[in-house]
Protein backbone atom coordinates (compact mmCIF):
# COMPACT_ATOMS: atom_id res chain seq x y z
CA UNK A 1 0.00 0.00 0.00
CA UNK A 2 1.50 3.33 -1.07
CA UNK A 3 0.47 6.56 0.63
CA UNK A 4 0.23 9.84 -1.25
CA UNK A 5 1.48 13.05 0.36
CA UNK A 6 -2.02 14.53 0.27
CA UNK A 7 -3.47 11.47 1.93
CA UNK A 8 -0.89 11.62 4.71
CA UNK A 9 -1.81 15.21 5.51
CA UNK A 10 -5.53 14.65 5.28
CA UNK A 11 -5.51 11.47 7.34
CA UNK A 12 -3.38 13.08 10.01
CA UNK A 13 -6.18 15.46 10.95
CA UNK A 14 -8.96 12.86 11.05
CA UNK A 15 -10.50 11.43 14.16
CA UNK A 16 -10.05 7.65 14.23
CA UNK A 17 -13.78 6.99 13.93
CA UNK A 18 -14.07 9.42 11.01
CA UNK A 19 -11.11 7.79 9.30
CA UNK A 20 -12.49 4.29 9.68
CA UNK A 21 -15.90 5.40 8.44
CA UNK A 22 -14.31 7.08 5.43
CA UNK A 23 -12.24 4.01 4.55
CA UNK A 24 -15.19 1.63 4.85
CA UNK A 25 -17.49 3.92 2.87
CA UNK A 26 -14.97 4.37 0.06
CA UNK A 27 -14.45 0.61 -0.11
CA UNK A 28 -18.22 0.08 -0.35
CA UNK A 29 -18.47 2.62 -3.15
CA UNK A 30 -15.87 0.63 -5.10
CA UNK A 31 -17.75 -2.62 -4.55
CA UNK A 32 -15.09 -3.89 -2.11
CA UNK A 33 -16.61 -4.76 1.25
CA UNK A 34 -13.78 -5.11 3.76
CA UNK A 35 -12.29 -3.61 6.93
CA UNK A 36 -10.17 -0.45 7.08
CA UNK A 37 -6.46 -0.43 7.89
CA UNK A 38 -6.25 2.93 9.67
CA UNK A 39 -3.70 1.84 12.25
CA UNK A 40 -1.01 0.88 9.78
CA UNK A 41 -1.66 4.03 7.77
CA UNK A 42 -1.05 6.15 10.84
CA UNK A 43 2.13 4.20 11.63
CA UNK A 44 3.49 4.60 8.10
CA UNK A 45 2.69 8.30 8.21
CA UNK A 46 4.89 8.65 11.29
CA UNK A 47 7.79 6.32 10.45
CA UNK A 48 7.78 6.05 6.64
CA UNK A 49 7.09 2.32 6.52
CA UNK A 50 4.97 -0.03 8.62
CA UNK A 51 3.98 -3.69 8.67
CA UNK A 52 1.04 -5.42 10.30
CA UNK A 53 0.10 -9.07 10.80
CA UNK A 54 -3.53 -10.04 11.44
CA UNK A 55 -5.42 -13.31 11.66
CA UNK A 56 -8.87 -14.86 12.14
CA UNK A 57 -10.47 -13.49 8.98
CA UNK A 58 -10.56 -14.01 5.23
CA UNK A 59 -7.55 -12.82 3.26
CA UNK A 60 -7.23 -12.03 -0.46
CA UNK A 61 -3.98 -10.75 -1.96
CA UNK A 62 -3.92 -7.01 -2.59
CA UNK A 63 -1.55 -4.34 -3.94
CA UNK A 64 -2.06 -0.63 -4.63
CA UNK A 65 -0.31 2.35 -6.20
CA UNK A 66 -1.89 5.86 -6.20
CA UNK A 67 -2.24 7.94 -9.32
CA UNK A 68 -2.84 11.67 -9.62
CA UNK A 69 -5.68 12.74 -11.92
CA UNK A 70 -6.45 9.18 -13.03
CA UNK A 71 -7.86 6.37 -10.90
CA UNK A 72 -5.30 4.60 -8.75
CA UNK A 73 -4.19 1.03 -9.36
CA UNK A 74 -5.77 -1.34 -6.83
CA UNK A 75 -5.27 -5.07 -7.33
CA UNK A 76 -7.30 -7.27 -4.97
CA UNK A 77 -7.71 -10.97 -5.71
CA UNK A 78 -7.38 -14.57 -4.58
CA UNK A 79 -4.57 -16.57 -6.15
CA UNK A 80 -6.80 -19.63 -6.64
CA UNK A 81 -9.60 -17.91 -8.53
CA UNK A 82 -10.57 -20.05 -11.59
CA UNK A 83 -8.03 -22.68 -10.47
CA UNK A 84 -10.09 -24.48 -7.86
CA UNK A 85 -10.46 -28.25 -8.42
CA UNK A 86 -14.21 -27.56 -8.61
CA UNK A 87 -13.80 -25.13 -11.53
CA UNK A 88 -14.97 -26.77 -14.75
CA UNK A 89 -12.21 -25.06 -16.78
CA UNK A 90 -9.36 -26.04 -14.45
CA UNK A 91 -7.97 -28.91 -16.57
CA UNK A 92 -8.22 -26.83 -19.74
CA UNK A 93 -6.30 -23.94 -18.15
CA UNK A 94 -3.67 -26.39 -16.86
CA UNK A 95 -3.14 -27.75 -20.35
CA UNK A 96 -3.15 -24.44 -22.24
CA UNK A 97 -1.13 -22.30 -19.81
CA UNK A 98 0.83 -24.42 -17.31
CA UNK A 99 3.29 -21.58 -16.67
CA UNK A 100 0.42 -19.26 -15.71
CA UNK A 101 -0.98 -21.89 -13.37
CA UNK A 102 2.39 -22.43 -11.69
CA UNK A 103 2.84 -18.67 -11.17
CA UNK A 104 -0.60 -18.46 -9.54
CA UNK A 105 0.27 -21.40 -7.31
CA UNK A 106 3.55 -19.69 -6.37
CA UNK A 107 1.73 -16.46 -5.49
CA UNK A 108 -0.66 -18.47 -3.36
CA UNK A 109 2.25 -20.12 -1.56
CA UNK A 110 3.78 -16.74 -0.69
CA UNK A 111 0.37 -15.49 0.47
CA UNK A 112 0.03 -18.57 2.69
CA UNK A 113 3.59 -18.21 4.03
CA UNK A 114 3.44 -14.47 4.77
CA UNK A 115 -0.27 -14.10 5.53
CA UNK A 116 -0.64 -17.44 7.28
CA UNK A 117 2.42 -19.04 8.84
CA UNK A 118 4.13 -15.71 9.61
CA UNK A 119 0.93 -14.48 11.27
CA UNK A 120 0.80 -17.43 13.64
CA UNK A 121 -1.56 -19.72 11.73
CA UNK A 122 -0.05 -23.24 11.63
CA UNK A 123 -0.44 -25.84 8.89
CA UNK A 124 -2.57 -28.02 11.17
CA UNK A 125 -5.85 -26.17 11.63
CA UNK A 126 -6.50 -28.05 14.87
CA UNK A 127 -3.48 -26.30 16.42
CA UNK A 128 -4.43 -22.83 15.27
CA UNK A 129 -5.74 -19.89 17.32
CA UNK A 130 -9.01 -19.75 15.40
CA UNK A 131 -11.61 -17.74 17.29
CA UNK A 132 -14.45 -18.06 14.78
CA UNK A 133 -15.39 -20.94 12.43
CA UNK A 134 -14.34 -20.17 8.87
CA UNK A 135 -12.22 -17.18 9.86
CA UNK A 136 -9.04 -19.19 9.51
CA UNK A 137 -6.79 -16.93 7.46
CA UNK A 138 -4.37 -14.10 8.15
CA UNK A 139 -2.84 -11.10 6.43
CA UNK A 140 0.57 -9.45 6.21
CA UNK A 141 0.19 -5.76 5.36
CA UNK A 142 3.14 -3.61 4.32
CA UNK A 143 2.66 0.10 3.60
CA UNK A 144 5.16 2.86 2.94
CA UNK A 145 5.38 6.51 1.93
CA UNK A 146 6.27 7.25 -1.67
CA UNK A 147 8.63 10.06 -0.71
CA UNK A 148 11.10 7.52 0.68
CA UNK A 149 11.93 6.63 -2.92
CA UNK A 150 10.76 9.33 -5.33
CA UNK A 151 9.00 12.68 -5.41
CA UNK A 152 5.29 11.87 -4.92
CA UNK A 153 4.18 14.34 -7.59
CA UNK A 154 6.51 12.74 -10.14
CA UNK A 155 5.28 9.27 -9.20
CA UNK A 156 1.62 10.25 -9.54
CA UNK A 157 2.31 11.87 -12.92
CA UNK A 158 4.00 8.69 -14.14
CA UNK A 159 1.09 6.62 -12.84
CA UNK A 160 -1.35 8.87 -14.73
CA UNK A 161 0.62 8.26 -17.92
CA UNK A 162 0.64 4.53 -17.22
CA UNK A 163 -3.14 4.40 -16.66
CA UNK A 164 -3.77 6.31 -19.92
CA UNK A 165 -1.47 3.96 -21.85
CA UNK A 166 -3.33 0.92 -20.52
CA UNK A 167 -6.64 2.52 -21.50
CA UNK A 168 -5.45 2.64 -25.13
CA UNK A 169 -4.78 -1.11 -25.26
CA UNK A 170 -7.12 -3.48 -27.10
CA UNK A 171 -9.48 -5.09 -24.56
CA UNK A 172 -9.60 -8.84 -24.11
CA UNK A 173 -12.41 -10.62 -25.92
CA UNK A 174 -15.68 -10.09 -24.10
CA UNK A 175 -14.55 -6.89 -22.36
CA UNK A 176 -15.72 -3.42 -23.37
CA UNK A 177 -12.56 -1.54 -22.35
CA UNK A 178 -9.02 -1.93 -21.09
CA UNK A 179 -8.57 -1.00 -17.44
CA UNK A 180 -5.75 -0.71 -14.97
CA UNK A 181 -6.32 -2.92 -11.93
CA UNK A 182 -9.09 -1.27 -9.92
CA UNK A 183 -10.38 0.68 -12.90
CA UNK A 184 -13.72 -1.11 -13.01
CA UNK A 185 -14.29 -0.40 -9.32
CA UNK A 186 -13.32 3.25 -9.79
CA UNK A 187 -15.85 3.53 -12.61
CA UNK A 188 -18.49 1.96 -10.37
CA UNK A 189 -17.67 4.44 -7.63
CA UNK A 190 -18.30 7.43 -9.90
CA UNK A 191 -21.46 5.93 -11.41
CA UNK A 192 -23.37 5.52 -8.15
CA UNK A 193 -26.05 8.22 -7.71
CA UNK A 194 -25.23 11.03 -5.27
CA UNK A 195 -22.17 9.21 -3.99
CA UNK A 196 -24.38 6.67 -2.19
CA UNK A 197 -23.22 3.18 -1.34
CA UNK A 198 -24.61 -0.11 -2.59
CA UNK A 199 -25.95 -1.40 0.73
CA UNK A 200 -29.06 -3.46 0.17
CA UNK A 201 -28.77 -3.58 -3.64
CA UNK A 202 -25.45 -5.36 -4.28
CA UNK A 203 -26.18 -8.53 -6.24
CA UNK A 204 -22.85 -10.02 -7.26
Amino acid sequence: MLLQEGERLRLGGCHRADLLGDLLSRNDLRGVFSHGTQRIIEKAKQTGIATMATRNHGSPMAFSAPAGEESSSVLDFGAKMDLSPRDRHRKTIDALAPGLVLRCIGMGEICQSWGGLLCGLPMNAADGPFDWPGANQGSMVITFRIDLFIDPAEFRAQMDEYVRAVRELTPLDGFKASYMAGGVEAELETSLPNGGNTYGCWTS
